[in-house]
């Protein structure tokens, strides 16, 4: 299904540009363009699954990109905790970073810090 693929690659995509841009206006803006699509896409009776089959997406903006990358952040934000996930995610960089050193640091695999750790 492409929301495994495009959709985990717009939420981290979203993550990043919001803390590249942290303090201007894009970075504090980025990541609730998916909220704000949805009243567009999520039309009763015309929204699609996300597991819907490639071949039968109509809407695969919203189906593959958008909303996996809303549903994440919801579940990120709403659910579990931005502290529980900001191991995961590496979106959490430590007090004092530039942009430098987080573009150097993301080349190193963070680990997970929520409650299954390494389990999974």
């Amino acid at each position: 299904y492409p929301w495994m693929d495009e959709g985990f690659n717009t939420f981290m995509d979203l993550e990043g540009a919001a803390d590249y841009f942290a303090g201007e206006p894009y970075g504090d803006s980025i990541q609730v363009h998916p909220l704000h699509l949805y009243p567009d896409h999520a039309i009763p009776g015309q929204e699609q699954p996300m597991i819907t089959r490639p071949v039968e997406v109509t809407d695969l903006f919203w189906t593959a990109y958008q909303k996996p990358a809303l549903m994440l952040s919801l579940l990120r934000d709403e659910v579990l905790g931005r502290e529980v996930c900001s191991g995961a995610t590496g979106s959490t960089p430590p007090p004092g970073s530039t942009r430098q050193s987080i573009r150097s640091e993301a080349t190193t695999a963070p680990r997970c810090s929520c409650p299954i750790g390494d389990r999974w």
